[in-house]
């Protein structure tokens, strides 16, 4: 196994790489020691497996997805520094694993983060063959992101983050901003998705609209595919969180993320699954993390910012700011 967090130095443009289970996120955050830190060039693209389903293959399409990316964002930092007369490089590479790269572990002082070497060792390849001389760092977004999300808020000292991925979840229990407990589930935004796209018919973009519809939904002829589908989810977090997360029974505050601007429509459907209430502190609350929350924190943004890549431009200003 190898540590995730590399030693702290002071670029001015760091390109970050988002690794989750169903999705690779980039994008080029500018640091300064004199303001608050800029999000430019975001992309994400949905991962497709090429023939038979398994790990490695899906590794083989992340790899190639990171070098698109990398390549895509060294050429908008050279424009960049033609338009400002000064050098465009990209002085760090930082990568941010969700499971199932990056496991968590709970030690008695904190939380470690690892990914296996294999996995390391093929992400460092790409990022050394597209940018040889440009250090880069593998850290676990949900070791990083929580304890960002915890300040957002000024939270409780007692709360649960649940970050829901296209494929995998991950649930971080904390106190105080420290986590002191971690889990995963295998489900994620596209169950929900594939159940629309097969038990009503709907295509990938029509059911991705579904989740921004208002509550009343109930009525509509896909409502009992999207009961179905968030019934999936819903049994299997209150199965985590009862066996392997039982301490979040004094969570007071429970944090939802979810991509594709799906956080509120998660957030809405935990908080009226009565069977989920029994798990959680009386009178404690569900609510989504959404990227309103992080923009007034940063000097600059795309028009519609992805969360996870905000919540990481946030802990790189911290990590490597000068």
């Amino acid at each position: 196994m190898s540590p995730l967090f590399g030693k702290k130095t002071a670029p001015t443009t760091v390109a970050i790489i988002d690794i989750e289970s169903g999705s690779i996120g980039s994008g080029l955050v500018e640091i300064s020691g004199t303001h608050k830190p800029r999000l430019m060039g975001q992309e994400r693209r949905i991962l497709h497996i090429r023939g038979t389903p398994s790990a490695s293959l899906l590794l083989k399409e992340i790899e190639r997805e990171m070098e698109d990316s990398l390549v895509r964002l060294s050429g908008i930092a050279s424009r960049m520094g033609n338009y400002r007369g000064a050098p465009g490089d990209i002085g760090r590479v930082a990568v941010f694993l969700h499971a199932p790269w990056a496991s968590v572990s709970i030690g008695p002082e904190r939380a470690k983060a690892d990914a296996h070497d294999a996995t390391l060792d093929a992400l460092r390849t790409v990022s050394s063959g597209v940018l040889s001389t440009t250090p880069a760092s593998f850290h676990a977004f949900s070791t990083t992101a929580t304890p960002i999300i915890h300040g957002l808020f000024n939270a409780p000292r007692e709360s649960l983050v649940v970050s829901i991925g296209g494929e995998i979840a991950e649930l971080s229990l904390l106190k105080g901003g420290t986590m002191v407990g971690h889990a995963t589930m295998p489900l994620g935004l596209h169950t929900v998705l594939r159940t629309l796209e097969s038990h009503a018919g709907l295509s990938r973009a029509e059911a991705l609209s579904v989740l921004s519809l208002s509550r009343s939904t109930h009525e509509h002829a896909w409502a009992e595919a999207l009961s179905s589908g968030v019934a999936q989810i819903s049994r299997e977090l209150s199965g985590t969180v009862a066996s392997m997360l039982p301490d979040s029974k004094h969570a007071q505050q429970i944090f939802i993320l979810a991509p594709k601007q799906s956080s509120d429509f998660f957030a809405r459907a935990f908080t009226e699954d009565a069977s989920l209430h029994e798990l959680f502190a009386p009178g404690s609350t569900i609510r989504a993390v959404l990227p309103r929350h992080a923009t007034p924190h940063l000097l600059g943004h795309p028009s519609q910012p992805d969360l996870p890549l905000l919540l990481e431009s946030l802990f790189v200003d911290t990590r490597f700011g000068a």
